[in-house]
C-alpha cells in the first residue's frame, strides 16, 4: 500500500494588512478573513517597510493601513508607507479610528485611495 502525498500549493497573498496591532481591529480581521479567505497577511508598520523592499510587494492588490489616534504620533512613517505601496501600483484603503481629519488629508494626499471609519 502506498499513500501519494499531496502537494499544496502557496496561497496567493493579494492583500495585507499594515498596523502597529491588527488585534485592535478586531472586525478588520473578521472582514479580511470573510472576503479573502487564507488569502492575505498581516504586518507591522516596521515589517511592511521590509516588505515593500521585496518583489512579492508588487503581486499584492491592496493594502489596508489601520491606525488610531495613538498612531497620529507615527504619521510621517504611515505617510510613507502609503507611497511604497502606491509605488509598487497597489490601492491603499485607510482604516481610522478617532484619526484627526488633517491627519487623514494627509495620507489621503499621499495617495490613499479609500478610507474607511472604524467600527
Amino acid at each position: 500500500m502506498s499513500i501519494a502525498a499531496l502537494e499544496l500549493e502557496p496561497q496567493e497573498l493579494v492583500a495585507c494588512t499594515i498596523s502597529r496591532d491588527v488585534q485592535i481591529f478586531d472586525l478588520l480581521i473578521e472582514d479580511m478573513e470573510a472576503s479573502l479567505g487564507e488569502n492575505w497577511g498581516d504586518l507591522s508598520f516596521e515589517d511592511a517597510e521590509a516588505y515593500f523592499q521585496q518583489p512579492d510587494a508588487a503581486e499584492l492588490r491592496f493594502v489596508t493601513i489601520a491606525m488610531d489616534q495613538d498612531d497620529e504620533d507615527n504619521l510621517d512613517q504611515i505617510a510613507s508607507l502609503v507611497r511604497m505601496a502606491k509605488g509598487h501600483g497597489i490601492k491603499v484603503i485607510l482604516i481610522t479610528e478617532d484619526v484627526s481629519p488633517a491627519s487623514l488629508h494627509q495620507l489621503l494626499r499621499e495617495g490613499g485611495d479609500e478610507f474607511v471609519p472604524y467600527p
